[in-house]
């Protein structure tokens, strides 16, 4: 009998402290809601997590995704065994869905018991923020880097200056840090006015600096001519490139006080326009550009316009054949850096190998100086740009001491490349000026021949 009572006792207190562990096991929490889901990558978001079962000592949340480090919840609050309070610091976290890890532990065990939400929470990226830019505005015949401060910049942003229907996309763009750009836009041609500044990150998120930008007029500008000569029995039709062109604009050739007017001009846009000259009977020679507009601004190419006597040669003292092709192979091309028309220190030891031989040559001759730039950019930028770098070789002539009026200029734009390709070496070998000796004044197109 005692045995059996021994028995009873035992498996009471059996009994008895497994209900024990059962009513202070740790329940595995429920989450039913999370609010917000969602934050961004450059803050600190608070989030109410609701459901059942929650412990008030053990509680523990996170948020968890493959590969990255965990973010453990700070500022945990129990509000009770259905909701609790935390903040996640999401700052430089990666984007993208995380999971919703909460779990209790348990008081005497320390086991934990554990509910995975998945996708629970989303972690967005942070659109830009554009605070300033320098400078703030630029005429419309130049080419302006812009310096964009702000913050959130990506690698890869891409930035744009939109007004009304007009967008234009810089040259090249540095994502210099997530507080600074640069980007180097070509404004030749464009229409005045306020633009929008915008950058876009490649996530597709954008930040925007509403008329943050402003285009200017330019001061009145000449910078091709095509063709650039004609016979004198008869008219010919030109085109004029430049900037600030308007529609009350007078353009003349002129040739000491001799003014030949355009017998009637269309002005296609603010750099381009169509000009007729009446040529019958013109003298023969080198006639200079002329152009003013209605702000009474005055441009003009010097040397710009050869008119040739009808059916006659202009060969006086002639070298031979031979003597020519020998003289222009000895010639060296003038080579510049992207989207510049200054000459470069290291050309002018090729310059002045030039000189000694144009120096050779018969001084009634013409010198030809033919412009190029590689292919980006505008094709119009590209011919007024490669316009200047030959006045630019055109100016050191003069001042050695050539005669301004046998040196024609003829810009090619980037037509024409001395080297086919699309990389930084192909370039470098088509941003140059070509010289070559002409006993006749050449045609555009005759001139590429030597």
């Amino acid at each position: 009998m005692r045995t059996k009572f021994i028995a009873v006792l035992v498996i009471s207190i059996i009994l008895l402290f497994s209900l024990c562990l059962t009513t202070l096991a740790t329940a595995v929490p429920v989450v039913t809601d999370i609010s917000p889901n969602k934050g961004l990558d450059s803050q600190i978001v608070q989030v109410t997590i609701e459901g059942d079962k929650f412990h008030p000592k053990t509680i523990h949340v996170k948020l968890s995704k493959e590969g990255e480090p965990d973010i453990e919840a700070i500022d945990l609050v129990y509000v009770s065994k259905q909701k609790i309070t935390c903040s996640f610091d999401l700052r430089d976290k990666a984007v993208g869905q995380w999971d919703l890890i909460v779990s209790n532990t348990g008081v005497y065990t320390k086991r934990e018991k554990v509910n995975i939400s998945y996708n629970a929470f989303t972690i967005e990226p942070t659109a830009p923020i554009i605070t300033s830019v320098e400078p703030q505005q630029a005429f419309n015949n130049s080419t302006v880097t812009l310096l964009i401060k702000g913050g959130n910049f990506q690698i890869g942003a891409q930035v744009t200056l939109v007004s009304d229907n007009t967008v234009l996309h810089p040259i090249n763009t540095m994502v210099v840090s997530a507080e600074e750009i640069q980007a180097k836009i070509a404004l030749n041609g464009t229409t005045p006015g306020d633009y929008d500044i915008q950058v876009a990150n490649p996530d597709g998120r954008k930040g925007t600096l509403a008329k943050g930008f402003a285009i200017k007029q330019g001061p009145l500008a000449l910078y091709g001519i095509e063709p650039n000569s004609a016979t004198n029995n008869g008219s010919v039709t030109v085109t004029l490139w430049g900037f600030s062109f308007d529609k009350d604009m007078n353009i003349r050739l002129k040739q000491n006080n001799t003014v030949i007017n355009a017998a009637n001009s269309e002005i296609i846009s603010t750099s381009e326009a169509k000009v007729n000259f009446d040529l019958a009977g013109a003298n023969p020679g080198i006639y200079d550009v002329e152009v003013n507009n209605r702000k009474g601004e005055t441009a003009k190419l010097p040397g710009a316009f050869g008119i040739v006597k009808a059916n006659e040669t202009q060969v006086i003292t002639p070298v031979p054949e031979s003597a020519e092709i020998d003289l222009n192979s000895q010639l060296g091309s003038i080579f510049f850096d992207f989207d510049k028309y200054d000459i470069r220190a290291d050309q002018y030891e090729t310059l002045k190998q030039n000189l000694k031989v144009l120096e050779k040559r018969n001084p009634n001759s013409y010198i030809v100086l033919g412009g190029h730039a590689d292919e980006r950019g505008p094709n119009n930028y590209n011919i007024n740009l490669s316009a200047k770098r030959a006045e630019s070789v055109k100016k050191y002539l003069v001042s050695n001491g050539f005669d301004s009026s046998k040196i024609i200029i003829y810009a090619y734009g980037e037509d024409y490349p001395a080297k086919e390709g699309h990389d930084e070496e192909s370039w470098s070998y088509n941003r140059r000026v070509d010289i070559s000796i002409w006993e006749t004044l050449p045609t555009k197109n005759d001139a590429l021949k030597k």
